[in-house]
């Protein structure tokens, strides 16, 4: 549970990051004027990526349940991200496309002058936003390990544009570092979401050869309370609901190889 957190944390932190450090590149690198501007954008901007968040918020509960690792190979979690990419599309498209008559009514004075930097955030978010929701299936699968070094990816890519670009393009600079970063991040957790985690193995030699090395496995640790159950789980998983013992003794892997083996080559051969 604490690796979970503190992965998540920092998946969390370097995500959100670099919308912050869009800010800061503008503030170093742009004059007080085009930095108060690029502020008023931010100020509309930041608020539209919290959209996601919550999405976030609500499909890690609800996809807990999930036994396919947080896979986008099944309809339902392709429909979703896809669907949810499109409604975001349409509802920031319709923020950018009003941003000139709304901006100014908001702020007076850098109003009109914040339209395009807001334009150009809003392209940058949409993309952050839509990948916080394959992030959001892999943490209710448990992968936030994965997550976290996707973010991080991304982290270290945006910043290194920034840099590069800052000086050059001025608060453009940010904002690129801010859309290509999460680009970055999108298209890693969405590599993630489509491979197979921890796939079965396809052949009766493999399940034969990865059930024995389990066997060769240290005695003492197996014989640990936690050994046990840690093997048990492995093993029922493969079991047809019809085949799987009443019994709550702790199995033990002699006494189950050959079951297990035939066990799962049959449910590997249903599933085909």
């Amino acid at each position: 549970m604490l690796g979970f957190a503190a992965w998540n944390v920092l998946a969390v932190v370097t995500s959100n990051g670099l919308l912050q450090l869009t800010m800061i590149s503008a503030q170093v690198t742009s004059s007080a004027h085009n930095a108060g501007v690029y502020a008023a954008a931010l100020t509309l901007a930041t608020p539209a990526s919290m959209l996601g968040q919550a999405l976030g918020q609500v499909l890690v509960p609800a996809f807990a349940h999930r036994t396919d690792g947080g896979s986008l190979r099944s309809r339902g979690a392709l429909l979703l991200v896809v669907g949810f990419a499109a409604a975001s599309a349409v509802v920031f498209g319709l923020v950018a496309l009003l941003a000139g008559w709304f901006l100014p009514i908001v702020y007076p004075t850098e109003g009109a002058a914040a339209v395009a930097d807001l334009r150009y955030l809003m392209v940058a978010v949409w993309v952050f936003t839509v990948g916080l929701v394959p992030a959001a299936l892999l943490l209710a699968a448990g992968r936030s390990r994965q997550v976290a070094l996707a973010s991080v990816a991304g982290f270290v890519v945006g910043v290194g544009l920034m840099a590069v670009l800052g000086p050059v393009a001025g608060v453009a600079g940010g904002t690129t570092e801010f859309l290509v970063g999460s680009a970055v991040n999108l298209v890693a957790v969405v590599g993630l979401g489509v491979r197979r985690a921890g796939a079965a193995p396809r052949t009766a030699l493999g399940i034969y050869l990865g059930l024995r090395r389990f066997m060769q496995a240290d005695e003492r640790d197996a014989a640990t309370s936690g050994s046990r159950l840690l093997f048990d789980k492995l093993v029922l998983a493969q079991y047809p609901h019809s085949q799987r013992p009443e019994s709550d003794v702790p199995l033990y892997p002699r006494r189950i190889l050959d079951l297990s083996l035939r066990s799962t080559i049959f449910r590997l051969t249903e599933a085909r």
